[in-house]
C-alpha cells in the first residue's frame, strides 16, 4: 500500500500525522508526506520522505512574513477564517502541485490532517480513498458554516468535481487520537470515526537541553505556547508566567518558540529556565503540570503521560480544548486577558496542589492507552484501501 500524507506546514499539524505514518511504514507500507518545502527538514527528521508542494511558508512565521498576510487577518467569524485561510488560500495554492505529485507517486490512499483540505479533494479527483486525522476541535456548526462549505465546493469545482453536501471530508475514515468523551456530541458519533491511541513522538535527534538536565529534584512546571506566532509572540503572557512562578519551590521551564529570544526577557529568576525549544515528549514524564495555549497535540502529549494542564487559549479551537479540559477535571482554563502574574500563580498552584487534577489526568491516560493500537489502526487503513470499509 502507498500512503500519501498531507499537512499544513506547522509542527503541531505534522505531529498529528507522524505516528500514523510511522505505524504504516513499520508495517512495510510505502509512505510519503506532501507539504510546503519549509516542512521538509521536520519531516525528514522523523525519517520520512517529503514531497514538496504548494507555497513556501510555515505557520511559525510572523504574520507579516506570510505570503497572504492581508487575507489571513480579514476578520469575521471562525468559519469565515477557516474558509478564507485553510481552503480559499492555502488549499487552492496547494492543490495543483498535490495533484501533480499524486499522479506521479500514485498513492492508494491520501491521509490528511483535518485542517488540510486539498488532500481530500485531490483524492476524489484521482479516484482513491482518503482519511482524515483529527487535528483541532472545531464544532459541527463551524465545520458546516456556509462560508466554509462554499469555499470547499469552489475548490472541488476547480478540478471538475460537483458540489458536495459536507460529507466529503469524512467520507471514508476519520481517526480520532483521543477518547470519545473529549469530543462534543456531534464529533463523538460521526459514523466514520475510529478512536485510536495517541502515540507521542520525539525526533530521533531530540535531546533535553543541559539547562533542563541540571534542574534540581522538585516539581516541574513546563510552559509551551506552541509554534505559531499568535501565542509565542505574546511577551506579556511569557512575562506573567515568569513573574507569577518566580521564587516558588518549583522548576519552571519556558519554551518560547524557535522564533523567540530567551535573552530578551533579561536574567530569569533562579528557578526559571528559558529555552527556544524543549522536546516536550522527553520532558513531560517528569512534570507536575503543563501550561499550554491549548494546541491539540500538546494537550494530548501531556494527557498521555497523565499530566494535568493549565490552558491559556489564544485562538479558535483552543478555547474548545480548554473548555473540555476544565469540564473533565483535567486542568484549569485561564483567559489570556486575565493572565496576570497573580492569576498564573494561583491557577498553577491550584492544579498542582489539588490531587484531583493529577488523578483525573492519570485516569484519562489509562483510557487513552485502551484505544485502538497502532497495529489495529494499520489493519483498518488496509481495509479502507481494499474497499472493505
Amino acid at each position: 500500500m502507498r500512503a500519501l500524507f498531507t499537512t499544513q506546514p506547522g509542527t503541531g499539524h505534522l505531529q498529528t500525522i507522524v505516528p500514523v505514518a510511522i505505524a504504516l511504514a513499520s508495517a512495510g507500507h510505502d509512505v510519503a508526506v506532501c507539504s510546503s518545502p519549509t516542512l521538509r527538514p521536520e519531516v525528514e527528521a522523523f525519517g520520512l520522505c517529503h514531497l514538496d508542494a504548494g507555497v513556501k511558508w510555515h505557520m511559525s512565521w510572523r504574520a507579516e512574513d506570510r505570503p497572504w498576510a492581508d487575507l489571513v487577518h480579514g476578520g469575521g467569524s471562525l468559519g469565515d477564517g477557516m474558509a478564507r485561510l485553510w481552503v480559499s488560500v492555502v488549499a487552492r495554492a496547494f492543490l495543483p502541485d498535490l495533484l501533480a505529485v499524486a499522479r506521479h507517486w500514485a498513492p492508494d490512499v491520501i491521509i490528511r490532517e483535518s485542517t488540510e483540505y486539498a488532500g481530500c479533494v485531490a483524492a476524489e479527483r484521482i479516484g482513491v480513498p482518503h482519511v482524515s486525522v483529527l487535528t483541532d476541535l472545531f464544532t459541527a456548526a463551524q465545520l458546516a458554516s456556509p462560508p466554509l462549505r462554499r469555499a470547499v465546493n469552489e475548490l472541488r469545482a476547480e478540478v471538475g468535481l460537483c458540489a458536495d453536501d459536507g460529507a466529503m471530508e469524512y467520507r471514508y475514515l476519520h481517526l480520532c487520537p483521543v477518547p470519545p468523551r473529549f469530543l462534543d456530541e456531534s464529533e463523538r458519533h460521526r459514523p466514520s470515526s475510529r478512536f485510536v491511541q495517541h502515540m507521542p513522538r520525539a525526533r530521533p535527534s531530540d535531546e533535553l537541553p543541559e539547562s533542563v538536565l541540571r534542574l534540581p529534584d522538585r516539581p516541574t512546571v513546563f510552559a509551551s505556547l506552541g509554534t505559531t506566532t499568535f501565542a509565542t509572540d505574546d511577551r506579556r503572557l511569557w512575562k506573567a508566567l515568569m513573574d507569577g512562578l518566580a521564587g516558588e519551590d518549583l522548576n519552571v521551564v519556558l519554551a518560547v518558540g524557535i522564533g523567540g529570544d530567551p535573552y530578551s526577557f533579561g536574567p530569569p529568576p533562579p528557578n526559571v529556565v528559558i529555552e527556544r525549544f524543549v522536546p516536550q515528549v522527553l520532558l513531560l514524564p517528569n512534570c507536575g503540570v503543563m501550561v499550554t495555549s491549548g494546541g491539540f497535540t500538546s494537550v494530548r502529549d501531556a494527557l498521555s503521560f497523565g499530566i494535568p494542564l493549565v490552558v491559556v487559549p489564544v485562538m479558535g479551537p483552543q478555547w474548545t480544548v480548554a473548555g473540555r479540559c476544565q469540564a473533565l477535571g483535567l486542568g484549569r482554563c485561564l483567559a489570556p486577558g486575565n493572565a496576570t502574574p497573580t492569576a498564573v500563580h494561583e491557577t498553577v498552584r491550584t492544579v498542582l496542589d489539588d490531587p484531583s487534577y493529577a488523578r483525573e489526568a492519570r485516569s484519562f491516560a489509562q483510557e487513552m492507552s485502551r484505544l485502538l493500537s497502532p497495529d489495529e489502526m494499520v489493519v483498518i487503513l488496509e481495509n479502507v484501501v481494499a474497499g472493505r470499509i
